[in-house]
């Protein structure tokens, strides 16, 4: 995948019972624990309704400004996202229906790790690597993607971070 810093290098790998991601991302190193607006950000995102797409959170055409979660149950999607800038946060797991719709889990399935490594000193560009992992089959499978051996699913990934 092209970006303006180079190539974006994403790895997924599984085992019995977890899954996990790997998301090499070059550029500059952008982090203050103090502002979550200039620090780094990943999601991941999962298609679990039959008319979801990963862009806009399942853009549900009927949750533009309300929840009508009973509309637009065919527009799910799972995901997750986490902010990096205080050491020692936990993803953010949820469901979401459109950018508007969201909601989140009070326990999160996703555990996670995140480093910034320069070539040389001189410069801060380098390579981000985001590090990603959750259950295959969680305890909701009414709003978590239930992940198996063979059976494909719409997957996306997000990133941001701030030019400052």
């Amino acid at each position: 995948m092209d970006y303006i810093y180079g190539k974006v290098n994403i790895k997924c790998v599984y085992d019995d019972s977890r899954v996990y991601f790997n998301f090499k991302i070059p550029g500059p190193y952008r982090h203050d624990p103090e502002d979550k607006h200039k620090s780094p950000a990943v999601s991941t995102m999962f298609q679990i309704g039959s008319n979801a797409t990963l862009y806009n959170h399942g853009d549900c055409p009927y949750a533009t400004t309300s929840c009508p979660n009973d509309e637009c149950t065919d527009y799910m999607v799972d995901f997750g996202y986490w902010e990096t800038y205080q050491v020692g946060t936990v993803p953010l797991d949820g469901h979401a229906y459109s950018l508007r719709c969201r909601s989140y889990q009070d326990k999160s399935d996703w555990e996670s790790s995140w480093s910034h490594a320069s070539p040389n000193d001189n410069s801060d560009l380098g390579v981000y690597s985001f590090e990603m992992s959750r259950p295959l089959r969680t305890s909701t499978p009414e709003t978590d993607a239930q992940l198996e051996s063979g059976k494909s699913i719409g997957f996306g990934f997000s990133y941001w971070v701030s030019e400052r």
